[in-house]
């Protein structure tokens, strides 16, 4: 039999529905219509199920829809903004939760494969009158899903949870001069990694919930309680991997920075070429003493990295018990590996500062900074702001050996590397 369609559906409506699933409201500008006039096939009268074809040559993408059902989860669970009170919580009764590990995992997959061919397109993915920083919706939705998972104590999201920060951590890796010779990023936008701290920070996407890092360190620290008594550090592993790879992308120096200076960073490298559409300026005066406190919260936030890695894993790690010693080594390479990224912060330590910030810091020059916020600074302005970076970056330095004399850092691997001397059999020396 055949049926007429009377009313425009939405196409991607029709899908999510036959999942259970509500389309979120602001996919409905993006949605495939259906018009009135359609003609279908009637497939069971009384199931009310009907074929309809789609007339276009484009298809319905599945990427599209992957992303809607993304979204319809993470709604249902809770992690999005206005969400309708028609929407029913996602329950395993449902299968709605089986379908979202299913989901995040795909897109998971898919970042590790190529991050940054992955994180360009997934970026362009989501609708774009979200607003905020560019790509913000795919690390939001990351990182929404890893609070997710970290709620829900089934063996299914235990095994998600690793992926996720994994995906998180390539996410980082991605440069922003990447994504800008791809074509679909504007030169000067913010780095991947900075956009992420950015929401751990507390900046709130438009769309979907987070929390801060607070709250993100607490995930790593309960997985480490839990995966002790089963002696399998999986998402112990992902996270510290996730630790290196943040601090490879961004440096402990660059913590002393705030984040919107981020995006002139691949300017005075030379990844970019420096033009008229650039898009990346250095803040201004004005907008530097405000962003005083955001430095200083962001060093309070590369300490609970470094407490987590070194204080609660690489000093504690030889006496948890692992299924063979390949996987304590594993947990010691990771922490060993963001011990190294650490070490370019540390490299200007005791260098002698020029006299004039000497006397800048003595304040033995006066500087208006009341009247200091007009349009061109002047030398002694610049001068006054590279003392305040000089503080900020002993005070990460100072941080960062304050830690390793906590963990008891040098000591700790001079006995890694003694037991790997002298235990290692001598076909695999080397």
């Amino acid at each position: 039999a055949r049926v007429i369609l009377r009313d425009p559906v939405y196409v991607e409506e029709l899908v999510l529905r036959a999942q259970k699933l509500v389309l979120p409201e602001w996919h409905v500008n993006r949605c495939t219509v259906l018009r009135p006039g359609t003609v279908g096939t009637l497939l069971d009268g009384a199931a009310h199920r009907v074929r309809w074809q789609l007339n276009t040559s484009q298809g319905l993408p599945a990427l599209r829809v992957a992303v809607m059902a993304w979204d319809a989860l993470l709604e249902g669970l809770g992690w999005a903004y206005d969400a309708p009170g028609s929407v029913s919580p996602v329950t395993a009764a449902s299968g709605a939760e089986h379908m979202f590990f299913s989901i995040v995992g795909c897109f998971c997959k898919l970042i590790l494969a190529s991050p940054s061919a992955a994180y360009v397109a997934l970026s362009l993915a989501f609708p774009a009158d979200e607003g905020g920083v560019e790509g913000s919706g795919l690390l939001a939705r990351l990182l929404a899903s890893a609070f997710a998972c970290a709620d829900d104590p089934g063996t299914a999201a235990g095994e998600l949870l690793p992926l996720v920060l994994r995906s998180l951590g390539a996410c980082c890796s991605v440069r922003s001069s990447q994504a800008a010779a791809s074509g679909t990023s504007q030169a000067g936008a913010l780095p991947p990694y900075a956009t992420l701290l950015q929401l751990l920070g507390g900046s709130a996407h438009p769309r979907i919930r987070s929390r801060k890092v607070e709250d993100f360190m607490g995930i790593f620290s309960a997985a480490v309680e839990r995966e002790r008594q089963m002696g399998v550090y999986l998402t112990t592993l992902a996270a510290l991997e996730f630790c290196g790879s943040l601090l490879e992308a961004c440096s402990a120096e660059l913590w002393v920075l705030p984040w919107a200076s981020h995006s002139a960073l691949p300017l005075l490298r030379g990844q970019q070429r420096v033009g008229r559409d650039a898009g990346a300026r250095l803040p201004s005066a004005e907008e530097s003493s405000m962003m005083s406190g955001q430095v200083a919260q962001q060093r309070e936030s590369l300490g609970m990295l470094l407490d987590f890695v070194f204080c609660l894993c690489f000093s504690r790690c030889s006496f948890w018990p692992c299924r063979s010693r390949d996987d304590r080594w594993q947990i010691q390479s990771a922490c060993i590996r963001v011990a190294s990224a650490l070490l370019p912060a540390l490299e200007c330590f005791n260098w002698p500062s020029p006299p004039i910030l000497v006397a800048l810091e003595q304040n033995t020059i006066e500087v208006a900074v009341a009247g200091s916020f007009a349009a061109e600074p002047g030398p002694e302005i610049g001068n006054l702001r590279v003392v305040h970076a000089l503080r900020d970056l002993r005070a990460v330095q100072l941080r960062i050996l304050q830690c390793w004399s906590d963990s008891a850092f040098v000591c700790t691997l001079l006995q890694c590397i003694y037991c790997d001397v002298l235990f290692t059999p001598p076909d695999k020396a080397g």
